[in-house]
């Protein structure tokens, strides 16, 4: 594992800050909003803040500053926390993770879910009981 344990943890510290600034409410259930209001520009205006957000800057800066085999890895245990590899199956989640888009697309991707964190959460505590890390 190219990841170490104190960049795991710092990642998903980040995500837990970038995670409250969406409140309670699901963060990818845009239709919800729109359901309420046609006028979108609160929500454009949300949109835009939660971009320049501090808590955001910090999560891509800290994505930006992995190696290309940290970010895979990264993504690889939030794959491993989202149930999507069964028991002992890391080394493949790593292996698709690597084959997927360039590093600064997979970054975006991250950006977006900021469900992340919860996943990676899930995905440590595997790779930990499986005595992998």
């Amino acid at each position: 594992m190219r990841l170490t344990k104190i960049k795991i943890e710092k990642a998903i510290r980040l995500y837990d800050a970038y995670k409250t600034l969406f409140g309670e409410s699901d963060p990818n259930d845009s239709g919800s909003l729109l359901n309420r209001s046609t006028d979108v520009s609160p929500i454009l205006k949300r949109f835009r803040d939660l971009q320049k957000s501090p808590e955001r800057t910090r999560l891509k800066n800290f994505l930006e500053s992995l190696k290309k085999d940290e970010l895979h890895e990264l993504e690889a245990i939030i794959f491993y926390g989202r149930h999507h590899y069964g028991r002992n199956r890391f080394e493949e989640a790593f292996n698709d993770a690597r084959m997927r888009n360039p590093v600064d697309v997979e970054i975006q991707y991250l950006l977006q879910k900021v469900e992340s964190g919860d996943f990676l959460r899930e995905g440590f505590e595997k790779l930990n009981a499986e005595r992998l890390i």
